[in-house]
């Protein structure tokens, strides 16, 4: 196993909502081929709020302060919480207007997903929702339960619809495993791309158009408003971010020798240097304790960083 240091080129946002929940993010950052690059506050990813994930009444007041108005459930009928909206959004179209939630029931997931007709009916309505959002100038989140599979698999095609290259593809679908520390599933991803790859169409985004149209059955002229949508100018602006799993234990945004004080001073029971704590930024080794074995993590991690 190789080891080093992961950078990604350019700003990305991961949104810190609250110590319970781990991997929200905006799909806004990743350039295209043709120079362009996804615009911020359309499109959010992450896990569920009010399942296996909870977010407390002020991490949900920071995401609608983010402009979300509208939420994109994958999570199937045998997960917690599922069909019900974390921000109160309603899925009553009755009236005419467009619903803010929509329950998928278990989205796409595995790379058998691709040819079956269930779950590309599924993905053609989560398409649909998405559009007839963004149309309405709503930001849509969307999410399954950790924010990783069914997430990810939308999340990539979604991407490669708007021109992502592979490469980025991928880094933004592994991103998430510096969040929940599950184990990888980029060889389903590849198996993915094998099969996109036959679609026609001379480049990677005419052939994710080529498995809209022809797979999902999305209207051409949706994909449309949705690029215009989705999509602007690349910014010049090109910034070197180290990505860094966990460690700022006392939330002053830096992992330093003061997080493994104040790692210290919460196992005794004390004030931190802040006055803050976060137990999920403090324990490292992601075993739901805190213990030395986090200090010892978190001293490995400071001298990898200088």
């Amino acid at each position: 196993m190789q080891q080093g240091k992961i950078y990604a080129s350019g700003k990305l946002r991961q949104i810190k909502v609250c110590s319970k929940v781990p991997n929200v993010r905006d799909l806004g950052g990743w350039k295209t081929a043709d120079n362009m690059q996804i615009r911020y506050g359309k499109i959010f990813r992450g896990t569920d709020l009010n399942g296996t994930y909870i977010a407390i009444e002020e991490g949900i007041d920071i995401l609608r302060g983010l402009g979300i108005s509208a939420e994109l459930d994958l999570r199937a009928d045998y997960n917690k919480a599922h069909g019900v909206s974390a921000f109160g959004f309603s899925s009553d179209s009755s009236d005419g207007t467009i619903p803010t939630f929509y329950y998928s029931s278990d989205s796409g997931q595995l790379p058998s997903h691709m040819t079956d007709s269930i779950f590309l009916s599924k993905w053609q309505l989560e398409f649909q929702f998405i559009v007839n959002n963004l149309r309405q100038g709503r930001a849509v989140y969307e999410h399954c339960v950790h924010g990783k599979d069914r997430t990810g698999f939308l999340s990539f095609l979604l991407e490669g619809l708007l021109g992502v290259s592979y490469s980025d593809l991928v880094k933004d679908y592994e991103l998430t495993f510096f969040c929940n520390r599950a184990k990888s599933t980029k060889d389903s991803i590849d198996k993915v791309f094998d099969y996109i790859e036959i679609m026609d169409g001379v480049t990677l985004r005419d052939k994710f158009n080529a498995f809209f149209v022809n797979k999902i059955k999305a209207k051409q002229e949706d994909i449309d408003l949705f690029r215009s949508e989705m999509l602007e100018p690349s910014s010049s602006l090109n910034i070197i971010i180290p990505i860094i799993e966990k460690g700022n234990a006392n939330d002053d945004e830096e992992v330093d020798e003061k997080d493994i004080v104040d790692i210290v001073n919460y196992m005794m029971g004390k004030q931190t240097s802040t006055g803050k704590f976060d137990e999920n930024e403090a324990d490292i080794n992601g075993d739901n304790m805190i213990n030395i074995a986090d200090i010892i993590k978190i001293v490995k991690k400071i001298k990898q960083m200088r």
